[in-house]
């Protein structure tokens, strides 16, 4: 794995500023719209609407497992890097497509709040494997927008759906679901995908990059995010619409860590094998120290 150009420090640190920066923005954009939401759909229908979202997170993760991270990775191997990497974009359009149809499927079965989340899971799947590949093109400011889309113009197009028609925790996941899959169409138009049939190879290396990372990273996703379905099984969904308001506002300083991540680990990737320890020798004390700041924070 080699890259034409590797990262410098200044470019580095602006990468992460900006998708820091995104992360921040997206954030105070959903913060906002709660108010409105709880307001609007009132305790009960709000958290249904909080265990939906929560089925969005723990799903989308969980249906896209380390293909994100085996599509840049492969981006950047030399001769069909590009070519295999935009294969795996379309094995996640596939993933997402077939979530989707699922999700119809089983309506009949789980209702109406369950049906739009796990449709909503396949939408923001596309979104992410998109964004997989403008990480490894180096377009920070096009990742943030579509994650900007994907997050909060979704929450808003959701406010809007439940304002415009009845106040229900359908009618919001509807819009959200709308809203996520605009921002899909509009990720895949940017980074458009191959299908995975027409380079195998690359489909069966995102696989076994995928799978053995399943159960790591579904056990942190549900600690993370999962605490809604608990509460609502247990106090009601009002008492879990409650939680979730907190909840984004406690994993905030994960979130702004994921995207110095996201800065990061790209860099890492496009380096040199040879020059690779180098750069993780001069970048850690500064994540590190990033990291640190969070944890007070948050403390």
């Amino acid at each position: 794995m080699a890259a034409a150009n590797p990262p410098r420090p200044d470019q580095l640190a602006r990468h992460g500023l900006l998708y820091t920066a995104g992360v921040v923005l997206q954030g105070s954009a959903t913060l906002l719209a709660l108010p409105f939401a709880t307001r609007l759909l009132g305790p009960a229908e709000y958290g249904s609407v909080a265990v939906g979202l929560s089925i969005v997170q723990i799903g989308t993760v969980l249906a896209v497992a380390g293909l994100p991270l085996a599509i840049t990775r492969a981006w950047f191997d030399a001769g069909d890097g590009p070519r295999r990497a935009r294969a795996m974009v379309g094995l996640v359009v596939a993933l997402g497509v077939a979530t989707v149809l699922a999700a119809a499927l089983v309506r009949p079965l789980v209702g109406d709040v369950v049906a739009l989340a796990v449709a909503a899971v396949g939408a923001t799947s596309l979104v992410i494997g998109g964004q997989a590949v403008l990480r490894a093109q180096g377009r920070p400011v096009v990742f943030v927008l579509t994650s900007i889309g994907v997050t909060a113009g979704a929450h808003l197009t959701g406010l809007a759906a439940a304002t415009a028609g009845p106040p229900t925790a359908v009618a919001y996941l509807a819009g959200y679901l709308a809203g996520a899959s605009a921002s899909a169409v509009v990720a895949l138009c940017l980074t458009p995908p191959l299908p995975p049939w027409q380079v195998p190879s690359a489909a069966r290396e995102g696989l076994r990059i995928t799978l053995p990372l399943v159960p790591h990273v579904g056990a942190v996703l549900v600690l993370n995010s999962g605490d809604p379905l608990v509460l609502t099984r247990l106090l009601g969904p009002a008492e879990a619409g409650r939680y979730q308001v907190a909840l984004m506002l406690g994993i905030a300083a994960l979130a702004v860590l994921a995207g110095v991540n996201n800065a990061w680990s790209t860099a890492i990737m496009s380096t040199d094998d040879r020059e690779r320890g180098a750069l993780l020798a001069r970048t850690v004390a500064p994540v590190m120290s990033v990291a640190a700041v969070c944890a007070v924070g948050l403390a």
